[in-house]
């Protein structure tokens, strides 16, 4: 009797190795995707930053340009237009929804 249980000892061990083995994998791949996710959460606030700061300034540009002179009006819808397309270009891309995802 004494030998059944020394036997059950040995193959309990003998099991935790290879469990022991894919929880390690498994800390591995976590530990993997939390940088990667860190690294999408940079960017997306990067791109946040990138499309949504210029478009303001832009815009404030283009408000205090059309109601300079009669003059700067063209130069003011272009800014206008172009302060409307990065805010487009934010919209679409989502990058705060994405960067809380992350």
């Amino acid at each position: 009797m004494a030998e059944d249980n020394t036997q059950h000892q040995g193959d309990s061990q003998g099991q935790m190795t290879p469990v022991r083995a894919e929880v390690e994998r498994v800390l591995v791949e976590a530990e993997r995707r939390e940088r990667s996710a860190h690294q999408r959460v940079r960017l997306w606030g990067v791109m946040d930053i990138a499309l949504g700061f210029p478009a303001a300034v832009l815009a404030g540009i283009s408000g205090a340009a059309g109601l300079a002179s009669p003059d700067a009006r063209v130069p003011a819808a272009l800014l206008a237009l172009v302060s409307a397309g990065s805010l487009g270009g934010a919209g679409f891309l989502r990058s705060d929804v994405r960067r809380a995802e992350n």
